[in-house]
């Protein structure tokens, strides 16, 4: 290496959000879902790890966040009248009443059992990293759930950085139209393409999202 030349060194953060992003735009190209999988399982895991070496259980922030925005929604009278009428049905509604009465989501306890979810994510990315213990073993096509760990990937990335990038800001948007989510007090930008993308047939949104993100990065 010549004396001009410069090593560039790359932070655990930022080395997870250059394999978030890219399988962001693979999953809006409806590109190869192993590859997209494979890429964020790893960013996860390096995130997961960052927020816990905070001494955060991160996991337990997200399902209290979401129960707390439920239990909000429902009170406001917005979630999708299926949701609403099987929390009626599951006996767990009043439940949900006293989540919404408090303004303190902090106080919602969540136990769980730690070491059983510590793998999160592991089955499939561990099917696709090695072969050494387990050279004749199948994955089946349904076990990848590449959205439920982009979605966890994103709200990670959000907890230790709180700036997304465009591709973070446009799945985040689809994600909150295809689930009827609200984006409340989240990025302008991310609430006015999530308005454009719920006028849209659902087959052209990953295109508008991809070109979104274009734009967004010129």
């Amino acid at each position: 290496m010549s004396n001009s030349e410069a090593t560039v060194h790359l932070t655990k953060i930022a080395g997870a959000k250059r394999q978030l992003d890219t399988a962001i735009r693979l999953y809006f190209a409806r590109d190869d879902e192993l590859s997209i999988h494979t890429l964020v399982a790893a960013a996860f895991r390096i995130l997961r790890d960052l927020i816990e070496k905070r001494g955060t259980d991160f996991e337990a922030e997200l399902l209290r966040a979401g129960l707390y925005a439920m239990a909000k929604r429902y009170r406001a009278g917005t979630l999708p009248e299926n949701v609403s009428k099987d929390l009626k049905e599951s006996g767990i509604l009043s439940l949900f009443e006293t989540i919404a009465d408090d303004d303190d989501p902090s106080r919602i306890r969540i136990t769980r059992d730690k070491a059983k979810s510590r793998g999160w994510p592991s089955g499939p990315a561990n099917f696709l990293k090695h072969a050494n213990r387990d050279a004749d073993a199948l994955l089946a096509a349904g076990d990848i759930n590449n959205e439920m760990f982009l979605i966890g990937a994103c709200t990670a990335y959000l907890e230790l950085m709180h700036m997304p990038s465009p591709e973070m800001m446009a799945f985040m948007a689809l994600w909150a139209v295809e689930h009827d989510a609200a984006l409340d007090g989240w990025y302008e930008p991310a609430r006015e393409l999530a308005d454009r993308l719920a006028s849209l047939k659902k087959n052209v949104r990953y295109r508008a999202c991809a070109e979104w993100v274009r734009l967004m990065k010129n």
